[in-house]
């Protein structure tokens, strides 16, 4: 019994051997196979990419894809484009200089770069990805003339395909057909617009742009700083900082600050509706603007101080009477001399601080639209002497409209004779007032007041002395030869008062 349950045993052995020789590998040895596949798998996807990663950039650097990039920026822009020689350096693109001649139907006539430098980080969903490009300098001329009638490009008649140096078609598929750029500095913008007849109207002068792509089709944040901005019919702008967004219909001011006649400074913000029918629409200040730049040389003599003013600017900057200024301005440290009426005022008043009228408050509110300037609000005062409120219309430098309240401090008018009877009649706020008309030209005003004083004076004299008139009367019947002498006696009196 012992002996049958020993061979059992024996037999048992010797299977359980056969099936661990012919059984299934073990669970170790089918996870090593699975890495070692992995890694093979891994090593082999590996070498592809870097061999089209290598293949691409071998092809980027090749005279194909300089020839493949003129051919393409060409048909975008519309214009025959010259491309030096591109060089790279590791992760560097450059390029000496890029020239474009705009044809007919281009929106430029000349456009051209120089000293470019792009860093390139590779491609991604078929794009060149520039992260940074630095620009030398551009130039740009937006003019109509100068155009370049349209040639055929050399490569026109060349079969691509089978051009010796065009990629092969497996690498087609994976060659970039754009870019993504990033930001864009640009050390010099030079910018220039001219109208159909070929006259300067915009301009950018050695301006240091920084400028990115945004969401939404051509859309750009540009921002510049240093370097000038001209504009026809204004003075030179100098630029401390202009930030703006631009799509192809629209330029938005975000923010700006430009400097001009040295000391002057406008800021502000606004929108240009670009097109055929450009409309502009601004809300500016304006600070510190010296009177002496704005006035001819005789009224430089007569009106000093600093301009400063809050305004809007709307409409058509193709037609001048379709752009509207509108707002209010202010003169600081403002004074005014050399005005005969003044002289006037100090002779009659024996107050010499009427030649030179300090202005301690003056304001007006004002709309301009082509050459006609409307003043509304006008304020002039001098404390402790007189002020001036009105209104008036100036337009071809010719007063009208004028019409204003002069108000002086009693104690002015007591050198007067009749003035505080007969001209300043209404007291109001500490002045006596009365009305004043001013026309004529800017150069040469006219005004209303020195005709009514003079007339005020000769009545008081003669009112307030009957008895001298009646017996100066009865000399002359008595002695009409006495009568040219009385009365040049009595006009060498009153000429002094009238000078």
């Amino acid at each position: 019994m012992f002996g049958n349950d020993r061979l059992k045993l024996e037999i048992m052995a010797t299977q359980s051997r056969k099936i661990k020789k012919t059984g299934k590998p073990s669970s170790s040895k089918l996870l090593l196979w699975l890495l070692g596949s992995m890694a093979v798998l891994a090593i082999t996807v590996f070498i592809g990419v870097f061999a089209i990663k290598g293949a691409v950039t071998r092809y980027l650097k090749s005279t194909a894809f300089r020839d493949q990039l003129i051919t393409a920026v060409g048909e975008k822009l519309h214009a025959d484009v010259e491309l030096e020689q591109l060089r790279w350096e590791g992760s560097t693109i450059y390029a000496d200089g890029w020239r474009a001649r705009g044809h007919p139907q281009a929106a430029f006539a000349k456009l051209e770069m120089d000293g470019i430098r792009a860093s390139f980080s590779g491609v991604k969903d078929k794009l060149l990805q520039l992260p940074e490009i630095r620009i030398n300098q551009v130039t740009a001329d937006f003019s109509k003339q100068g155009r370049t009638p349209i040639t055929e490009s050399p490569l026109a008649n060349t079969d691509k395909t089978n051009h010796s140096g065009s990629a092969p078609a497996w690498l087609k598929k994976w060659i970039p057909t754009g870019t993504k750029i990033g930001v864009v500095h640009i050390e010099a913008t030079n910018l220039s617009i001219h109208d159909e007849h070929g006259v300067k109207q915009v301009a950018l002068n050695s301006v240091e742009t920084q400028s990115k792509p945004l969401a939404g089709p051509r859309t750009w944040e540009i921002n510049a700083r240093n370097g000038e901005l001209f504009i026809r019919d204004f003075p030179t702008l100098s630029i401390r900082h202009l930030e703006t967004r631009w799509n192809q219909d629209d330029l938005f001011i975000n923010d700006a600050s430009l400097i001009f006649y040295e000391t002057a400074e406008i800021s502000g913000s606004g929108d240009i509706q670009l097109g055929a029918k450009p409309q502009l629409n601004f809300d500016l200040k304006l600070q510190h603007l010296d009177t002496s730049k704005l006035l001819s040389s005789d009224w430089q003599k007569k009106l000093s101080g600093q301009l400063n003013a809050d305004f809007t600017l709307k409409g058509s900057s193709k037609d001048k009477n379709g752009l509207v200024s509108k707002g209010s301005v202010h003169l600081k440290n403002g004074a005014i001399e050399g005005m005969p009426i003044l002289d006037l005022i100090a002779q009659y008043t024996k107050m010499q601080r009427f030649k030179r009228l300090a202005l301690h408050q003056a304001s007006a509110d004002f709309v301009k639209k082509g050459d006609r300037i409307e003043i509304s609000k006008l304020v002039l005062q001098s404390d402790g002497l007189t002020r001036l409120e009105g209104s008036f219309v100036l337009e071809n430098n010719q007063i009208t409209q004028g019409k204003f309240q002069l108000g002086v401090t009693p104690g002015t008018l007591r050198w007067i004779p009749g003035a505080k009877q007969k001209v300043f009649t209404r007291a109001k706020d500490g002045f006596l007032w009365t009305p004043l008309v001013i026309s004529g030209s800017l150069d040469q005003p006219k005004e209303d007041l020195t005709a009514r004083l003079t007339g005020a004076a000769i009545e008081a004299l003669v009112n307030d002395a009957p008895a001298q008139a009646t017996d100066a009367a009865k000399k002359i019947l008595n002695n009409p030869s006495d009568a040219i002498d009385t009365g040049k006696k009595l006009l060498d009196s009153l000429i002094p008062l009238f000078k």
